[in-house]
């Protein structure tokens, strides 16, 4: 009998002490912004969730949370310094006036894939040369998008038929690059582009190819001019002030799971989409 109320209590302790760790485990909200099946939800958000939760078991919690119910790209990072969510996805350009030297890494003609240019960014962060940027966040990994190229309504015989021709440029590189070429760059956010283009209160746009799928620029544009106009970067972060606050087991972990190869790994999948929308576009009868 006293062996039984041995193990009875034993096993209590066991649970008890479980218990105690899983209520210490950190909760974190990460807001994607995507839609939950999207490629890149599927392919770089929810694995990278998953492995971070599996490392961080009884010590962090990651919450994917997709969809714009709790941010969206304008307010996403004040959400983030707010304590509203805690980590977040953004688009530097989309955080006005913040990231001035970070842009370098989307001016036109500058990178040939998103891989090596995340990569970069990454390491010029580490470097010290652009992190006065990030001095209210930490960045967990950082990408540079595919450059943009041009893509139309309808066709032009040449570059300089675009003169006077309203182009959507989400970017400031991208609307000198508009301007430059004759055009009258259009500031129009990424979720209105399809619409502006259906009613014809723009001819066309000047956007990676990543952005077809998500976007459906695919059936507003039927000819498309390859070439490399600026792009944008984007980066999944949280506040320095609460990451400041976290114990040193659930940096550690956040960190780990993180970093350049997770910029690298991002940075590979958006060539790959890239790669992909193009080829199904070519093989598009008219």
């Amino acid at each position: 009998m006293k062996r039984i109320h041995r193990i009875w209590a034993a096993g209590l302790g066991l649970a008890l002490s479980l218990s105690t760790a899983w209520a210490d485990e950190v909760k974190l909200t990460f807001v994607s912004l995507v839609p939950p099946d999207s490629r890149v939800a599927q392919t770089v958000f929810h694995p990278w969730v998953d492995r971070l939760n599996a490392a961080g078991q009884g010590i962090v919690h990651l919450d994917g949370r997709d969809g714009l119910t709790l941010a969206n790209l304008e307010n996403v990072y004040n959400r983030v310094l707010d304590d509203v969510v805690q980590v977040g996805f953004a688009q530097q350009n989309a955080i006005g006036g913040k990231f001035i030297r970070s842009a370098i890494a989307g001016l036109p003609f500058v990178s040939n894939d998103s891989e090596s240019a995340s990569v970069a960014l990454w390491r010029l962060y580490q470097s010290g040369a652009i992190a006065p940027e990030y001095a209210e966040i930490v960045p967990l990994f950082l990408t540079v998008f595919p450059q943009s190229g041009i893509h139309l309504a309808h066709p032009v015989a040449a570059l300089d038929d675009l003169r006077g021709l309203k182009l959507i440029a989400v970017g400031k590189a991208q609307a000198e690059a508009v301007t430059a070429l004759g055009g009258a760059p259009l500031s129009i956010p990424l979720t209105e582009m399809y619409q502006a283009l259906q009613r014809g209160a723009a001819d066309g746009a000047i956007a990676s190819w990543t952005t077809f799928d998500p976007f459906r620029l695919g059936d507003v544009t039927r000819y498309h001019v390859e070439t490399r106009l600026g792009t944008s970067t984007g980066m999944v972060f949280l506040a320095k002030k609460k990451f400041d606050t976290l114990p040193a087991a659930v940096q550690k972990i956040l960190m780990d799971n993180s970093g350049e190869a997770m910029s690298r790994s991002f940075g590979a999948y958006l060539d790959g989409e890239a790669k992909r929308v193009r080829d199904g576009v070519k093989t598009t009868p008219d």
